[in-house]
């Protein structure tokens, strides 16, 4: 008995190291039974070693298969945004968004989106729904620098400002938009 466990031991070894064989020769290839958190490994090892031909097909396979899983597609937003399919990119995070219109981090990624585009309204809409991410607010700030109207952008921090004079986030992104307009004495006296 112990003799044929150690053979069904030693033949489930040798098969997974022919499917571990096959999966490397085959980095798009996707296995039914392998999970979506698998997939979404594969698929960021893959983005991470500069394959994002290969980390494409993983995904576009595991949005099939697990057509709800949103890290799916918010990793696949990713690979396109960085491959330029911007239309790939937007797609994938909208479809996040359908889900959960409240994913700050996403609305800030698809805000680059229409950034790259030089879609500015679009992305100025995105970035100021990702706030209060410090990175959204960041890139609002660089939007309104690359449209040429990085003044309105002051005039709105300067107003917020006199709303809510206490309020140290204001004080703070008026002083960042002091910052980015080289405006040194000013963003000081805001931190």
């Amino acid at each position: 008995m112990r003799l044929v466990a150690m053979m069904v031991a030693a033949m489930a070894f040798i098969l997974t190291g022919f499917a571990i064989a096959a999966a490397d020769a085959n980095p798009g290839a996707v296995s039914p039974q392998v999970s979506a958190a698998d997939l979404l490994g594969q698929a960021r090892a893959e983005a991470d070693a500069g394959h994002p031909t290969a980390a494409k097909q993983i995904l576009v396979k595991a949005a099939a298969l697990y057509p709800g899983n949103m890290d799916i597609q918010k990793l696949l937003g990713d690979v396109d945004y960085r491959t330029e399919d911007y239309a790939g990119a937007a797609a994938a995070y909208k479809k996040v968004l359908s889900r959960d219109s409240a994913n700050k981090d996403v609305h800030n990624r698809l805000g680059g989106v229409y950034a790259a585009q030089d879609k500015y309204s679009d992305a100025i809409s995105e970035f100021r729904l990702s706030l209060p991410l410090s990175e959204g607010f960041l890139h609002l700030i660089q939007t309104y620098i690359d449209e040429g109207r990085i003044g309105d952008l002051e005039a709105e921090q300067q107003r917020a400002v006199v709303l809510a004079p206490f309020e140290g986030s204001s004080h703070f992104s008026l002083g960042l938009v002091y910052y980015y307009e080289k405006k040194y004495d000013q963003a000081l006296s805001e931190f």
